[in-house]
Order: C-alpha cells, then sequence, then structure tokens
C-alpha cells in the first residue's frame, strides 16, 4: 500500500496537534514529525556538553563541531 501512496499524492496522516496542519504519505514520517510537538530529545552529545537533539542528523551536525570538522 505504501508504493500506491507515493504515486497517489494522498496524505492520509493528519497531525492533530493544535495549529499544525501538515499530513504525510506515510505512518513513519508521521511519527518522525510528531517528535517536534512532544519535544522529545533522545539523541545526547557524546562530547558531553549536555545538548539534545531531536532529530539524528542535528545531532551529527552539532558533534562535528566538537571534533573539529566543523
Amino acid at each position: 500500500m505504501s508504493h500506491k501512496l507515493k504515486h497517489s499524492g494522498e496524505m492520509p496522516f493528519k497531525c492533530d496537534w493544535p495549529g499544525c496542519d501538515q499530513a504525510f504519505r506515510f505512518r513513519s514520517t508521521f511519527v518522525y514529525h510528531k517528535k517536534v510537538h512532544i519535544n522529545d530529545k533522545s539523541f545526547v552529545c557524546s562530547f558531553g556538553c549536555g545538548k539534545s537533539f531531536i532529530y539524528k542528523n542535528d545531532l551529527k551536525n552539532h558533534e562535528a563541531i566538537h571534533s573539529g570538522q566543523y
């Protein structure tokens, strides 16, 4: 079914958070989106600075600063 949704343009997963009108084709994307609303910052900096992030990619970019990549 998910492959059909990709082509149909249907967005069956609607965010019910007050003031948010976003919709998603895939449940996985919707679940990922909900982390923003609940402030799920489960990705914690391994360098011990105490910062945490909602998205793994944000943590990766942050840790690159500690490691001198940026």
